[in-house]
């Protein structure tokens, strides 16, 4: 299972001790399961991470769970937390009549701009990635995105260097002018919108409608079954009603989240410097509306973002 260890410090008796938050990476997470794994074994697992924990001075865990189900057995509180949309992949006709009417609006809106987009899925060059990067850089200034955001490129140059075929690179193109991305991870038969932008200048020409529905033609000349496109910021908002206008009929896949305190301890003794409020302490690991753990300073990434 994928871990960061978040250091505090914790002042004990006029000195400081070194804790940990335990904060699973951006995006799919939890553990590396196999399909036949047991629920007594997950059980099993679980137990083995929290004497881990325990011996190694963490204080707090956070989770983001796949959609597969890899939550089973979880020995914290386990948090419906967002609906995502993933988009059964059928046939073309179908899934163009199942769009909302604006997405087929955008779409025919942008052939009319003669848009184009090219997919780049194996030996993706440096430039593809550096044009990438550029889209996407430029994207999150834009949207004043917080700092965790703001990936090197060297991040995405090794992402997909070491997950070689599981990475995709799409990217639309007005006169040869790139103006819109996204990097896709592909998980079996499931394709995952990961990360990607816009240049806002072109947005009147809806690029990202068609940007969208070319994946979702590669997805099919490929063999893919599901595309991925995850939620909002939260159920509902803006940014989940965009991707359900695409898959308006599919049921959502709801991701999971989980929070467990395992120092005690220590955990109240931070929390006691940043409020007195005992049912706040109590109900936060609880509520999908409060960030955790709470004595982590909100400038820091959204827990609540799968």
């Amino acid at each position: 299972m994928p871990i960061y260890l978040n250091k505090i410090k914790v002042e004990k008796q006029n000195s400081t001790e070194e804790f940990y938050n335990a904060t699973s990476p951006y995006g799919f997470s939890g553990p590396l399961i196999k399909l036949k794994t047991s629920f007594s074994e997950l059980q099993l697992f679980w137990r083995e991470v929290d004497n881990w924990y325990e011996s190694n001075h963490v204080v707090t865990e956070f989770v983001r769970f796949n959609l597969n189900k890899n939550y089973k057995g979880y020995s914290g509180h386990l948090l419906s937390t967002l609906n995502t949309v993933m988009g059964k992949l059928t046939t073309f006709n179908e899934i163009w009549d199942n769009f909302k009417p604006k997405v087929r609006n955008n779409y025919r809106k942008a052939e009319k701009n003669k848009l184009r987009t090219e997919i780049f899925s194996e030996s993706i060059s440096q430039e593809t990635i550096s044009v990438f990067y550029d889209v996407y850089i430029k994207t999150m200034l834009r949207n004043n995105a917080t700092q965790n955001y703001f990936y090197s490129k060297s991040y995405f140059e090794n992402l997909i260097h070491n997950e070689q075929n599981k990475i995709v690179i799409a990217l639309t193109y007005f006169e040869d002018k790139p103006i819109s991305t996204e990097l896709i991870i592909v998980n079996g038969n499931v394709m995952h919108s990961f990360l990607g932008g816009t240049i806002s200048d072109y947005f009147n020409l809806r690029p990202n409608d068609f940007l969208k529905i070319e994946i979702i033609k590669w997805g099919l000349q490929n063999n893919m079954n599901y595309y991925a496109l995850g939620g909002g910021r939260k159920d509902e908002d803006s940014l989940y009603q965009y991707k359900k206008g695409f898959f308006p009929k599919d049921e959502d896949v709801i991701f999971y989240t989980g929070r467990k305190i395992i120092n005690n301890t220590i955990y109240q003794k931070l929390m006691s410097k940043l409020t007195e409020d005992k049912a706040l302490i109590k109900n936060s690991i609880k509520d999908i509306n409060f960030y955790f753990p709470l004595y982590v300073e909100h400038s820091q990434e959204s827990n609540l973002l799968p």
